[in-house]
Protein backbone atom coordinates (compact mmCIF):
# COMPACT_ATOMS: atom_id res chain seq x y z
CA UNK A 1 0.00 0.00 0.00
CA UNK A 2 1.21 3.47 -0.68
CA UNK A 3 2.82 5.80 2.45
CA UNK A 4 -0.12 7.94 2.79
CA UNK A 5 -2.15 4.90 3.92
CA UNK A 6 0.09 4.16 6.56
CA UNK A 7 0.58 8.18 7.78
CA UNK A 8 -2.88 8.37 8.20
CA UNK A 9 -3.79 4.65 9.61
CA UNK A 10 -0.61 5.59 12.69
CA UNK A 11 -2.99 8.94 13.11
CA UNK A 12 -6.19 7.08 13.09
CA UNK A 13 -5.09 4.27 15.66
CA UNK A 14 -4.65 7.60 18.53
CA UNK A 15 -8.40 8.56 17.95
CA UNK A 16 -11.02 7.36 20.26
CA UNK A 17 -12.54 3.98 19.52
CA UNK A 18 -16.07 4.56 17.31
CA UNK A 19 -18.93 2.23 17.45
CA UNK A 20 -17.64 -0.79 15.14
CA UNK A 21 -20.64 -2.18 13.71
CA UNK A 22 -20.63 -5.42 12.28
CA UNK A 23 -21.66 -6.54 8.47
CA UNK A 24 -24.99 -8.75 8.85
CA UNK A 25 -25.21 -12.43 7.36
CA UNK A 26 -26.95 -10.95 4.37
CA UNK A 27 -24.35 -8.11 3.76
CA UNK A 28 -21.48 -10.54 3.59
CA UNK A 29 -23.50 -12.72 1.60
CA UNK A 30 -23.62 -10.07 -1.11
CA UNK A 31 -20.17 -8.74 -1.20
CA UNK A 32 -18.94 -12.68 -1.18
CA UNK A 33 -21.13 -12.66 -4.57
CA UNK A 34 -18.81 -9.57 -5.44
CA UNK A 35 -15.61 -11.35 -4.28
CA UNK A 36 -16.48 -14.07 -6.61
CA UNK A 37 -16.90 -12.17 -9.01
CA UNK A 38 -13.75 -10.96 -8.80
CA UNK A 39 -12.23 -14.05 -8.65
CA UNK A 40 -14.07 -14.96 -12.40
CA UNK A 41 -12.48 -11.90 -13.71
CA UNK A 42 -9.10 -12.70 -12.70
CA UNK A 43 -9.10 -15.92 -14.60
CA UNK A 44 -11.00 -13.79 -17.42
CA UNK A 45 -8.15 -11.45 -17.91
CA UNK A 46 -5.61 -14.34 -18.05
CA UNK A 47 -7.58 -15.30 -21.59
CA UNK A 48 -9.00 -12.23 -22.87
CA UNK A 49 -6.38 -10.88 -25.94
CA UNK A 50 -5.55 -7.69 -24.51
CA UNK A 51 -4.14 -4.91 -27.28
CA UNK A 52 -1.03 -2.98 -25.79
CA UNK A 53 0.79 0.31 -27.31
CA UNK A 54 3.38 2.46 -25.98
CA UNK A 55 3.25 6.20 -27.33
CA UNK A 56 6.47 8.33 -25.83
CA UNK A 57 5.76 11.72 -28.68
CA UNK A 58 1.86 11.99 -27.03
CA UNK A 59 0.77 15.78 -28.11
CA UNK A 60 -3.09 15.31 -26.97
CA UNK A 61 -4.14 18.36 -24.75
CA UNK A 62 -6.30 17.29 -21.82
CA UNK A 63 -9.55 17.94 -21.38
CA UNK A 64 -11.09 21.41 -20.73
CA UNK A 65 -12.75 20.11 -17.90
CA UNK A 66 -9.38 19.57 -15.80
CA UNK A 67 -9.02 22.55 -13.76
CA UNK A 68 -6.64 25.02 -15.21
CA UNK A 69 -3.66 24.56 -13.22
CA UNK A 70 -3.85 20.50 -13.21
CA UNK A 71 -4.62 20.69 -16.80
CA UNK A 72 -1.81 23.44 -17.55
CA UNK A 73 0.86 20.95 -15.51
CA UNK A 74 -0.67 17.94 -18.12
CA UNK A 75 -0.53 20.15 -20.98
CA UNK A 76 3.18 21.45 -20.70
CA UNK A 77 5.24 18.17 -19.41
CA UNK A 78 6.11 15.42 -21.57
CA UNK A 79 4.09 12.49 -21.30
CA UNK A 80 4.22 8.79 -22.09
CA UNK A 81 1.00 7.45 -22.96
CA UNK A 82 0.49 3.47 -23.30
CA UNK A 83 -3.21 2.10 -24.56
CA UNK A 84 -4.81 -0.97 -23.99
CA UNK A 85 -7.84 -2.46 -25.69
CA UNK A 86 -9.62 -5.39 -25.06
CA UNK A 87 -13.36 -6.12 -24.56
CA UNK A 88 -15.99 -7.71 -21.71
CA UNK A 89 -18.87 -8.90 -21.94
CA UNK A 90 -19.64 -7.36 -25.31
CA UNK A 91 -18.29 -4.04 -24.80
CA UNK A 92 -15.08 -2.45 -25.89
CA UNK A 93 -12.57 -1.00 -23.43
CA UNK A 94 -9.81 1.40 -24.35
CA UNK A 95 -7.59 2.34 -21.48
CA UNK A 96 -5.48 5.55 -22.17
CA UNK A 97 -2.17 5.77 -19.02
CA UNK A 98 -0.61 8.71 -19.52
CA UNK A 99 2.34 8.98 -17.11
CA UNK A 100 5.16 11.55 -16.52
CA UNK A 101 8.08 9.59 -16.13
CA UNK A 102 9.25 5.97 -17.02
CA UNK A 103 6.74 3.37 -15.07
CA UNK A 104 7.87 -0.79 -15.41
CA UNK A 105 5.54 -3.20 -17.21
CA UNK A 106 4.96 -5.15 -13.73
CA UNK A 107 3.07 -1.58 -12.96
CA UNK A 108 1.11 -1.21 -15.98
CA UNK A 109 0.39 -4.50 -16.04
CA UNK A 110 -1.02 -4.73 -12.44
CA UNK A 111 -2.73 -1.65 -12.73
CA UNK A 112 -4.57 -2.95 -16.18
CA UNK A 113 -5.26 -6.00 -14.16
CA UNK A 114 -7.20 -4.18 -11.51
CA UNK A 115 -9.37 -2.14 -14.03
CA UNK A 116 -10.35 -5.42 -16.51
CA UNK A 117 -11.21 -7.03 -13.03
CA UNK A 118 -13.37 -4.09 -11.81
CA UNK A 119 -14.88 -3.27 -15.34
CA UNK A 120 -15.64 -7.41 -15.25
CA UNK A 121 -17.67 -7.26 -12.12
CA UNK A 122 -19.28 -3.81 -12.83
CA UNK A 123 -20.69 -4.88 -15.90
CA UNK A 124 -22.34 -7.92 -14.84
CA UNK A 125 -24.97 -5.52 -13.27
CA UNK A 126 -25.02 -2.53 -16.10
CA UNK A 127 -27.77 -2.00 -18.59
CA UNK A 128 -26.55 -3.30 -22.19
CA UNK A 129 -27.76 0.11 -23.60
CA UNK A 130 -24.94 1.55 -21.09
CA UNK A 131 -21.18 1.95 -22.43
CA UNK A 132 -21.35 -0.12 -25.22
CA UNK A 133 -17.69 1.51 -26.06
CA UNK A 134 -15.81 3.09 -23.02
CA UNK A 135 -12.71 5.14 -23.05
CA UNK A 136 -10.78 5.48 -20.14
CA UNK A 137 -8.05 8.36 -20.12
CA UNK A 138 -5.72 8.21 -16.58
CA UNK A 139 -3.55 10.88 -15.94
CA UNK A 140 -0.74 10.41 -13.33
CA UNK A 141 -0.57 13.67 -11.89
CA UNK A 142 0.90 14.55 -8.21
CA UNK A 143 -1.79 16.48 -7.46
CA UNK A 144 -3.38 16.05 -4.60
CA UNK A 145 -6.49 17.02 -3.13
CA UNK A 146 -5.86 19.75 -0.11
CA UNK A 147 -7.86 22.62 1.74
CA UNK A 148 -7.50 26.02 0.50
CA UNK A 149 -6.95 29.20 2.84
CA UNK A 150 -9.92 29.20 5.61
CA UNK A 151 -13.74 30.03 4.96
CA UNK A 152 -12.77 30.12 1.45
CA UNK A 153 -14.96 28.28 -1.26
CA UNK A 154 -14.06 24.41 -1.99
CA UNK A 155 -13.94 23.66 -5.58
CA UNK A 156 -13.01 21.31 -8.24
CA UNK A 157 -9.03 22.06 -7.02
CA UNK A 158 -10.01 20.94 -3.68
CA UNK A 159 -12.29 18.05 -3.77
CA UNK A 160 -12.61 16.45 -8.27
CA UNK A 161 -10.41 13.90 -9.54
CA UNK A 162 -12.31 13.07 -12.26
CA UNK A 163 -15.64 13.44 -14.56
CA UNK A 164 -17.61 10.86 -16.57
CA UNK A 165 -21.16 11.19 -18.47
CA UNK A 166 -23.85 9.20 -17.25
CA UNK A 167 -25.51 5.85 -19.02
CA UNK A 168 -24.85 6.02 -23.05
CA UNK A 169 -23.80 3.78 -25.87
CA UNK A 170 -19.79 6.04 -26.09
CA UNK A 171 -18.60 6.67 -22.82
CA UNK A 172 -16.00 8.43 -21.51
CA UNK A 173 -14.17 8.36 -18.03
CA UNK A 174 -11.00 10.92 -17.48
CA UNK A 175 -9.24 10.73 -14.26
CA UNK A 176 -6.18 13.59 -13.46
CA UNK A 177 -4.95 12.69 -10.56
CA UNK A 178 -2.82 9.52 -9.62
CA UNK A 179 -3.97 10.54 -5.88
CA UNK A 180 -6.99 7.48 -5.14
CA UNK A 181 -7.13 6.87 -8.70
CA UNK A 182 -8.87 3.43 -8.37
CA UNK A 183 -10.98 4.07 -6.06
CA UNK A 184 -12.18 6.85 -8.38
CA UNK A 185 -12.72 4.90 -11.60
CA UNK A 186 -15.21 2.80 -9.13
CA UNK A 187 -16.94 5.95 -8.36
CA UNK A 188 -17.10 7.15 -12.48
CA UNK A 189 -18.21 3.54 -13.44
CA UNK A 190 -21.07 3.63 -11.48
CA UNK A 191 -22.39 6.92 -13.50
CA UNK A 192 -21.56 5.69 -16.97
CA UNK A 193 -22.57 2.49 -16.61
CA UNK A 194 -26.18 3.54 -15.49
CA UNK A 195 -25.33 1.87 -11.99
CA UNK A 196 -26.83 5.42 -10.15
CA UNK A 197 -29.65 7.33 -10.62
CA UNK A 198 -27.87 10.89 -11.94
CA UNK A 199 -30.55 10.80 -14.70
CA UNK A 200 -33.57 10.73 -12.96
CA UNK A 201 -36.14 13.43 -11.57
CA UNK A 202 -34.68 14.47 -7.89
CA UNK A 203 -36.24 17.47 -7.09
CA UNK A 204 -38.19 16.02 -3.88
CA UNK A 205 -35.64 14.19 -2.34
CA UNK A 206 -33.24 17.50 -3.20
CA UNK A 207 -35.73 19.35 -1.06
CA UNK A 208 -36.17 16.48 1.71
CA UNK A 209 -31.59 16.73 2.34
CA UNK A 210 -31.73 20.72 2.00
CA UNK A 211 -34.55 20.92 4.73
CA UNK A 212 -32.22 18.43 6.67
CA UNK A 213 -29.29 20.46 6.16
CA UNK A 214 -30.25 24.02 5.10
CA UNK A 215 -27.13 25.16 3.24
CA UNK A 216 -26.40 26.59 0.09
CA UNK A 217 -25.59 23.20 -1.75
CA UNK A 218 -26.12 21.55 -5.25
CA UNK A 219 -27.40 18.43 -3.81
CA UNK A 220 -26.54 15.21 -5.94
CA UNK A 221 -27.73 12.67 -4.04
CA UNK A 222 -26.70 9.95 -6.14
CA UNK A 223 -22.66 10.79 -5.57
CA UNK A 224 -23.24 9.37 -2.19
CA UNK A 225 -24.12 6.47 -3.65
CA UNK A 226 -21.55 6.42 -6.13
CA UNK A 227 -18.70 7.08 -3.29
CA UNK A 228 -19.93 4.60 -0.83
CA UNK A 229 -20.23 1.85 -2.97
CA UNK A 230 -16.50 2.86 -4.32
CA UNK A 231 -14.70 2.82 -0.61
CA UNK A 232 -16.61 -0.44 -0.16
CA UNK A 233 -15.23 -1.62 -3.03
CA UNK A 234 -11.73 -0.22 -3.24
CA UNK A 235 -11.28 -2.09 0.57
CA UNK A 236 -12.34 -5.19 -0.93
CA UNK A 237 -10.15 -5.03 -3.87
CA UNK A 238 -7.29 -4.55 -1.14
CA UNK A 239 -8.88 -7.70 0.57
CA UNK A 240 -8.70 -9.67 -2.84
CA UNK A 241 -5.22 -9.09 -3.87
CA UNK A 242 -3.43 -9.50 -0.61
CA UNK A 243 -5.63 -12.70 0.27
CA UNK A 244 -4.38 -15.86 -1.12
CA UNK A 245 -6.14 -19.20 -2.21
CA UNK A 246 -9.18 -17.29 -3.13
CA UNK A 247 -10.42 -17.42 0.45
CA UNK A 248 -13.21 -15.25 0.38
CA UNK A 249 -14.02 -16.02 4.37
CA UNK A 250 -10.73 -14.19 5.20
CA UNK A 251 -11.48 -11.59 2.47
CA UNK A 252 -14.33 -10.74 4.17
CA UNK A 253 -12.44 -10.47 7.60
CA UNK A 254 -10.08 -7.99 6.46
CA UNK A 255 -12.91 -5.61 4.86
CA UNK A 256 -14.28 -5.72 8.02
CA UNK A 257 -11.18 -4.14 9.74
CA UNK A 258 -10.45 -1.79 7.03
CA UNK A 259 -14.00 -0.63 6.83
CA UNK A 260 -13.71 0.89 10.44
CA UNK A 261 -10.72 3.26 9.46
CA UNK A 262 -12.31 4.16 6.49
CA UNK A 263 -15.71 4.83 8.48
CA UNK A 264 -13.37 6.79 11.11
CA UNK A 265 -11.48 8.90 8.52
CA UNK A 266 -15.05 9.79 6.54
CA UNK A 267 -15.76 11.16 9.43
CA UNK A 268 -12.47 13.15 10.35
CA UNK A 269 -12.66 14.71 6.59
CA UNK A 270 -16.27 15.68 7.32
CA UNK A 271 -15.50 17.66 10.59
CA UNK A 272 -12.40 18.77 8.96
CA UNK A 273 -14.34 20.25 5.78
CA UNK A 274 -17.01 21.69 8.67
CA UNK A 275 -14.41 23.33 10.56
CA UNK A 276 -13.01 24.89 7.15
CA UNK A 277 -15.64 27.23 7.21
CA UNK A 278 -16.02 27.39 11.10
CA UNK A 279 -18.60 25.56 11.31
CA UNK A 280 -19.65 22.16 13.05
CA UNK A 281 -21.86 19.21 12.65
CA UNK A 282 -25.13 20.88 15.33
CA UNK A 283 -24.19 24.09 13.42
CA UNK A 284 -24.69 22.80 9.78
CA UNK A 285 -27.86 20.62 10.22
CA UNK A 286 -29.80 23.62 12.24
CA UNK A 287 -30.91 27.05 10.60
CA UNK A 288 -28.29 28.69 12.30
CA UNK A 289 -26.53 32.26 10.76
CA UNK A 290 -23.26 30.22 11.48
CA UNK A 291 -24.40 28.52 8.47
CA UNK A 292 -24.49 30.92 6.46
CA UNK A 293 -20.15 30.53 6.35
CA UNK A 294 -20.86 27.64 4.10
CA UNK A 295 -19.60 27.60 0.47
CA UNK A 296 -19.09 25.21 -2.18
CA UNK A 297 -18.61 25.38 -5.93
CA UNK A 298 -18.62 21.90 -6.00
CA UNK A 299 -20.34 18.88 -4.39
CA UNK A 300 -18.91 19.25 -0.82
CA UNK A 301 -22.25 18.24 1.00
CA UNK A 302 -22.56 14.85 -0.81
CA UNK A 303 -18.94 14.40 -1.03
CA UNK A 304 -18.21 14.79 2.80
CA UNK A 305 -20.82 15.37 5.00
CA UNK A 306 -24.06 13.62 3.96
CA UNK A 307 -21.66 10.27 2.76
CA UNK A 308 -19.90 9.95 6.17
CA UNK A 309 -23.88 9.53 7.32
CA UNK A 310 -23.92 6.54 4.80
CA UNK A 311 -20.37 4.96 5.65
CA UNK A 312 -20.73 5.55 9.66
CA UNK A 313 -23.86 2.81 9.24
CA UNK A 314 -22.39 1.12 6.64
CA UNK A 315 -24.26 -2.14 7.22
CA UNK A 316 -27.55 -0.26 7.13
CA UNK A 317 -26.41 1.20 3.75
CA UNK A 318 -25.84 -1.94 2.27
CA UNK A 319 -28.76 -3.63 3.81
CA UNK A 320 -31.18 -0.41 2.32
CA UNK A 321 -29.87 -1.59 -1.11
CA UNK A 322 -30.69 -5.22 -0.71
CA UNK A 323 -33.90 -4.60 0.36
CA UNK A 324 -34.58 -1.82 -2.07
CA UNK A 325 -32.40 -2.65 -5.34
CA UNK A 326 -32.09 -6.19 -5.11
CA UNK A 327 -28.56 -8.24 -5.15
CA UNK A 328 -26.73 -5.87 -7.31
CA UNK A 329 -25.36 -2.54 -7.62
CA UNK A 330 -27.70 -1.02 -10.06
CA UNK A 331 -29.87 1.65 -8.26
CA UNK A 332 -33.75 0.79 -9.16
CA UNK A 333 -34.72 3.95 -10.65
CA UNK A 334 -38.02 5.16 -9.53
CA UNK A 335 -38.59 8.37 -8.04
CA UNK A 336 -39.90 6.52 -5.10
CA UNK A 337 -36.86 4.33 -4.64
CA UNK A 338 -34.79 7.72 -4.48
CA UNK A 339 -36.95 9.48 -2.11
CA UNK A 340 -36.52 6.49 0.50
CA UNK A 341 -32.78 7.04 -0.50
CA UNK A 342 -32.94 10.23 1.35
CA UNK A 343 -35.18 9.50 3.74
CA UNK A 344 -31.90 6.90 5.06
CA UNK A 345 -29.92 10.08 6.05
CA UNK A 346 -33.15 11.65 7.62
CA UNK A 347 -33.86 8.34 9.56
CA UNK A 348 -29.97 8.39 11.15
CA UNK A 349 -28.18 11.65 10.92
CA UNK A 350 -29.21 12.51 14.28
CA UNK A 351 -29.32 9.73 15.80
CA UNK A 352 -26.67 9.64 19.21
CA UNK A 353 -24.89 7.58 18.55
CA UNK A 354 -23.39 9.08 15.41
CA UNK A 355 -23.93 12.70 17.04
CA UNK A 356 -21.99 11.64 20.24
CA UNK A 357 -19.14 10.37 17.73
CA UNK A 358 -19.11 13.40 15.60
CA UNK A 359 -18.50 15.54 18.59
CA UNK A 360 -16.19 13.00 20.19
CA UNK A 361 -13.52 13.40 16.49
CA UNK A 362 -14.41 17.55 16.60
CA UNK A 363 -13.14 17.93 19.80
CA UNK A 364 -10.04 16.01 19.08
CA UNK A 365 -6.82 17.35 17.62
CA UNK A 366 -6.03 16.35 14.11
CA UNK A 367 -2.00 16.06 13.22
CA UNK A 368 -0.79 18.86 10.64
CA UNK A 369 0.87 15.18 8.60
CA UNK A 370 -3.27 14.54 7.74
CA UNK A 371 -4.71 17.94 8.62
CA UNK A 372 -4.88 19.69 4.82
CA UNK A 373 -5.31 16.41 2.65
CA UNK A 374 -9.09 16.02 1.23
CA UNK A 375 -8.56 12.65 -0.02
CA UNK A 376 -11.77 10.19 0.93
CA UNK A 377 -9.87 7.06 1.62
CA UNK A 378 -7.33 5.78 3.77
CA UNK A 379 -6.42 2.38 2.06
CA UNK A 380 -4.79 3.05 -1.45
CA UNK A 381 -3.12 0.19 -3.24
CA UNK A 382 0.70 0.57 -4.87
Amino acid sequence: MKQITYTILEHLKSFPRIPNYKLSHHSMTFLSKLFSLFIEGKKAFSKTAINKTFNTNTNKNSDTYIPLEIRESIDKRKKIRTDYAFSIHGRNISVSMYHFQSTSNAILNKYINRIFIWLYTALHFAPMKCSQNMQINIYFTNKNKNLPIARSPLNQNHANTAFTTSCSANTEINIFREEEWFKVLIHETFHCLGLDFSEMDKTRSNQLILKLFPVKSDVRLFETYCETWAEITNVMFISFFSTRNNDIEKMLQKTEIMLYYERLFSLIQCTKVLRHFGLTYEAIHTKSKQSENYKEETQILSYYILKSIYMFYHNDFIEWCLLNNGSTLNFKKTEENIEKYAEFIQQHYQKQEFLDTIQTIQDFHIKKTISNTLRMTVFELV
